[in-house]
């Protein structure tokens, strides 16, 4: 996805992944930072915060992990809203096609394969306040961003299947 926007883009990764020495240097090298996969992650956020403050690029995965199995779609997490909600900027959502080809979920190593990526239009959110009333109305924003996340990436969870191409 970082080669399809011709700026830098930082990216939120799990933070299991920085323990491994080599793919450590490297994800830090290619702009990813560390989110613990737990509810609030506070230095993740606020690392999301400083990438914004600079004008940067944000790039993260709202459903924090790939589905492993079971029919239907993930629930998102509203850290992308509410950042975009706080800095005032629009969400730009993205397709990715051929990942569960090159790295099927629990798989170790990628596979050759070829991906495509689709950049979409920036979505500007409805201004919402971030308290915990406005929960409900945060989620329908990311759910609305999810929704062209999978029209983009050929996901089709209205069927409970994936489509892959």
């Amino acid at each position: 996805m970082a080669l399809a926007v011709e700026r830098p883009v930082f990216i939120m990764a799990k933070e299991s992944l920085f323990r491994i020495p080599l793919l450590s240097w490297w994800l830090h090298s290619m702009g990813f930072f560390p989110v613990a996969r737990v509810m609030g992650d506070k230095r993740a956020f606020e690392n999301a915060r400083e990438v914004l403050r600079g004008g940067n690029v944000l790039a993260t995965a709202p459903e924090g992990t790939r589905q492993r199995k079971g029919p239907g779609r993930p629930s998102a997490h509203t850290g992308i809203v509410r950042l975009a909600q706080e800095f005032r900027c629009p969400v730009v959502p993205v397709g990715v096609r051929g990942t569960r080809k090159a790295l099927p979920p629990g798989g170790l190593f990628p596979r050759p394969c070829k991906l495509s990526v689709t950049v979409g239009q920036p979505i500007h959110l409805e201004p919402i306040e971030v308290i915990p009333e406005n929960r409900h109305r945060l989620q329908e924003q990311v759910d609305f961003i999810m929704d062209k996340i999978y029209q983009l990436s050929g996901e089709n969870f209205l069927s409970g299947e994936s489509v892959h191409t």
